[in-house]
């Protein structure tokens, strides 16, 4: 039996995710101290389990750790092993002072961060993980568990 595959002629869009991060801003006080970094992640995707195909939302450092902790924990629960690249860590200076609002170190962060989350979204199974659909789309998300 001679079996033929079938194709379309019309044009499939390849779906793809892409997500960069920019410092939105330093976050300070009435003093004028710096509290804490906001950075901006744009995604653009075609996968049809997001709700838009453009969003952007601020995120925190600290809101990329409670990421990286939850696919962790939720790949396990599935028995699957989490391969991302690891989130930037501190430097001796960012832990003195100002070292962590110097913008040498906020640049380095943020490309880091940039690197991390590309590579949670083209994980084969965190990029469809309830979790991280919230963190990229919805900006009242809190994270955490």
């Amino acid at each position: 039996m001679d079996k033929k595959k079938k194709y379309s002629s019309e044009y499939q869009h390849p779906e793809y995710m892409q997500c960069s991060v920019t410092c939105s801003e330093t976050v300070r006080d009435d003093a004028g101290k710096p509290l804490h970094t906001i950075y901006k992640i744009t995604t653009e995707t075609t996968y049809q389990e997001y709700s838009s195909t453009n969003f952007s939302v601020l995120r925190r450092y600290s809101d990329f750790v409670w990421l990286r902790d939850h696919l962790e924990r939720q790949m396990e629960q599935k028995g699957k092993r989490l391969t991302i690249a690891e989130l930037p860590g501190d430097t001796f200076m960012s832990w003195l002072g100002p070292g962590r609002f110097d913008e040498e170190f906020i640049k380095e962060r943020t490309k880091g961060l940039g690197i991390f989350i590309t590579s949670v979204v083209n994980h084969p199974w965190a990029r469809f993980e309830e979790g991280l659909h919230k963190f990229l789309e919805k900006q009242d998300f809190t994270c955490s568990d």
